[in-house]
Formats: structure tokens, sequence, C-alpha cells
């Protein structure tokens, strides 16, 4: 209020483009949201950011993209990197839609146990919102044994930077670390051999201590609790730097099979279930990258000529970076974009990408591009007017 009267811009935003409207949107800080929208923050300029960053996370952008301050002037972005607690709320949402979905159905989809995750990942997000700098954490140590008490436990554990997952399930663990270009640990299941070390206050500490170091998270730890494994799930690495979202994600199947992993006894059952739940989760992930290009064309004759042509770059590098002319349903997606910048004041998004194209025609990427563009019956020259 102070900073308001004295004539500070609702509207301001840091050195990666974050406005002061995002931290108070993703924390539900209703009083301090009211207070900077009465103010003029512009709701628009803050999910711009957050589009792009979760557009950006659902295909494993690299980069930066721009998105349109309340001034009307661009603004780079950077794709990598994002917030482990919104990580949370979007997935739980996304998780949610999507088993509620038509395309779930087909799938006749184990709901109780879904029901279950989503209950264990809001606790999570709940456990993540004391992390704030500003608490005296010591002061809700009541309130955060309540929440540890779940059996199905999501812990959402970050140290030196990175963020990951860990679960536990009746005397299961897991650790979700996906690395980036290369698995740190595979996604593992293991069996707890020193239960009695899984206290409240190992828990406690696991979460909101600032000490941690990689080797305790990725050797000591699992020492102390006397880990065996138990199963694996073929989860790829993580492709860029976004660890929050990677190990929220792949903490969701880990869930699952840790909750039906009592229906697999002998080891035909277990390869029969871990069957399942990547078919499960293969769907998702599809689903979900339809949604996000859904959301990317939501009300988009709606936004101002600088708008329309910073969301139209995105989904440009979503085309270019991400799709991949052999996958059928890429090249979907791609026909779905591609009726946006087939517009002639959209061309330069394509020639800017054709003329790296035509510079290094012989590299995989370019290739890929090339067949693409042909497989959506728009080749390249009907932007560049050249033939190849």
């Amino acid at each position: 209020e102070l900073l308001i009267q004295h004539g500070a811009n609702v509207n301001a935003y840091n050195r990666n483009g974050q406005p002061i409207l995002f931290y108070p949107t993703i924390r539900r800080a209703k009083p301090i949201l009211k207070l900077l929208l009465n103010a003029g923050a512009s709701t628009r300029f803050c999910q711009d950011y957050i589009l792009s960053k979760t557009l950006a996370h659902r295909f494993e952008l690299k980069g930066y993209a721009d998105i349109v301050t309340p001034e009307d002037a661009f603004l780079g972005i950077e794709l990598e990197g994002f917030y482990l607690e919104f990580t949370l709320d979007i997935l739980l949402d996304s998780i949610t839609r999507f088993t509620n979905s038509f395309a779930a159905n087909k799938l006749k989809l184990p709901k109780k146990e879904l029901s279950k995750i989503c209950a264990s990942i809001e606790n999570a997000s709940h456990l993540r919102q004391y992390k704030h700098f500003s608490l005296d954490i010591g002061e809700y140590k009541h309130d955060i044994g309540a929440l540890l008490k779940r059996d199905l436990l999501l812990i959402p554990v970050t140290f030196m930077g990175h963020a990951i997952t860990c679960i536990k399930h009746d005397n299961l663990w897991a650790k979700c670390d996906r690395g980036v270009s290369k698995m740190t640990t595979p996604i593992q299941i293991n069996t707890i051999g020193n239960p009695k070390a899984i206290s409240n206050n190992f828990l406690f500490d696991l979460i909101y201590s600032t000490e941690h170091r990689h080797a305790y998270i990725n050797e000591e730890m699992g020492q102390n609790l006397q880990l065996e494994p138990y199963a694996s799930l073929p989860i790829k690495h993580q492709i860029t730097g976004n660890c929050s979202w990677a190990n929220v994600e792949s903490a969701i199947p880990c869930m699952l099979y840790m909750l039906m992993h009592d229906y697999a006894k002998t080891a035909a059952q277990k390869k029969a279930l871990t069957s399942q739940i990547m078919q499960f989760y293969q769907a998702w992930l599809q689903w979900d990258k339809d949604r996000a290009i859904e959301d990317a064309f939501f009300e988009f004759e709606e936004l101002n000529e600088r708008q329309q042509k910073a969301r139209a770059a995105l989904l440009g590098t979503v085309l270019f970076q991400s799709l991949k002319a052999n996958n059928a349903l890429d090249v979907r997606r791609a026909k779905k974009i591609l009726n946006a910048l087939k517009e002639k004041r959209f061309h330069y998004i394509v020639k800017a990408f054709a003329k790296h194209f035509l510079d290094n025609r012989r590299t995989q990427q370019g290739q890929n591009l090339h067949q693409l563009l042909n497989a959506c019956g728009t080749p390249l020259s009907f932007f560049t007017g050249k033939r190849l």
C-alpha cells in the first residue's frame, strides 16, 4: 500500500520478465491480488507470462519468447526454468481435467487411485506454501505435521537450485529426479528397510532445510533409509532445465504404480501393470499438449496486434522445435498452428525459421521442418515464394 501510494509501478517485472502479479497469483494471495488489480495491474501481462512458461514446459522448448508489457512493448523471457509450487498446481489441474475428459473414459482409468494422487498433489502444494521466505517455519510445525500424516505422501524437495519429488506409500519410497540430458537415477521404486528413519523431523528437514547437498539427496538418504530396488518405470530424462515440471510430472505414474502394485504378484503381472501405467501416462501427456495449444489460441482474436504476433511466434517455436514429421499427432498439431501462421502478417515468423533451415538444410532438424510442412500441405515455398 505504501509503495502504491508513492507511485510504484504495479506492472513492473524483474530481470527475468516475471510480473509483480505473478507471485500473488500462484499463491492465491487474495488481499494482495485485490490491491494490485485495483491499482491497475494487468492480468493479461501475468497470464501471457504463465502461458509462455507452461507451453514451453509441455513441449520442452529452449531459448526465449516475447510477451507484451502493459506499455505495449515486447519483452523477452527465458522459456526454461519454473517454480515448484506453481508446477504442482498446474499439473494438479491438468490431471484432474484429464481424468474427467472424454479421452480418459476410453482408457478405463483407475479413478479411485487417481483421486488419491490428486489429493496427494494438493497436499504437497500446501506443504510447499510454508516454505515462503517470510514465514517463521517453526511456528507451523503442528500444521505441517498434520499434512505429513498422509499415507500417499508426495514430498516437494528443493536444494541448490534444483527441484525433485520424493514419494512415500506404505513401505515404498521413490525419488523422481530426471536430471538434464541424462537421468541422474532411474525413476525407481524402493522398499524401505529402515522405516523408523522416516520421522516427522526427517520429512520436515527434507522439505524445509536449506542445507541439503547433492551427496545427501542422491546417496546418504538412501543409505539411511536402507532402500532396496523394487520396480522402475521407463520414463525418459528431462530435455531442458525445467526440473520442477519434469519431476512432478513423473511422480504421477510413479504414485499410480505404488497404489496398484499389490495387484501384480508375478513378473508377467508386474510387466503388464507397468505397461498399463505407461499407456495412461503417455495418453495424458498427449492430451495435455493438445490442451496447451488450445489455451494458446483462446481469445486470440481479442488480443491486440503485438500480442497476436508474440503469441503466433510462440506457437511457431512449438512447431519448429518440438513437432515431428513422423508423428501423426504432431502433424495434426502443426496443421492447427499453421492455420494461424498462414496469415500473411505472420509469414515473417516462418521465413525466419526458413532462413535457418535454408542455411542448415542438411541438418536433421532442417529436414524435419521440410517434411513437416509438406505433411501439412503447406510447403516452405508457400511462405518464402522460393522452391528448394
